[in-house]
């Protein structure tokens, strides 16, 4: 079987050789632009996964901030509230600058200091 005259033609492979460079060109900006979809696509993921863990973690802190314990101690330990039935003792804290320091008094005399400080040190 003998291929038309056209094929064969130079102007024909030039035009078929441009009509390829072309859609090469074109299927090569499709493929760029899927690529950086499917990048942004990954990113929006990742982005939902921590927003759900850190939704997670917001639930578990409202949990545990509404439950009844955590509610009883606040109360206690911010509005000094008591059960009816508990008695309470307070012991007074000892204030933090009265505690003694023991100070120690160097009976050298000044000269022999300065004498240490020059040539020893």
């Amino acid at each position: 079987m003998k291929l038309p005259k056209i094929f064969n033609s130079k102007p024909f492979l030039g035009i078929l050789l441009i009509a390829l460079i072309f859609a090469g060109a074109i299927e090569y900006k499709q493929y760029s632009e899927r690529k950086s979809i499917d990048n942004e696509i990954a990113e929006l993921e990742a982005e939902e996964r921590r927003l759900t863990e850190a939704n997670n973690q917001l639930q578990q802190s409202i949990g545990f901030l509404s439950s009844p314990e955590y509610q009883e101690k606040l109360a206690r330990l911010q509005l000094n509230l008591k059960k009816p039935d508990e008695i309470v003792v307070n012991f007074p804290k000892e204030p933090e600058g009265q505690q003694t320091e023991v100070v120690q008094v160097d009976s050298r005399s000044n000269l022999f200091k300065w004498w240490e400080y020059i040539f020893i040190n």
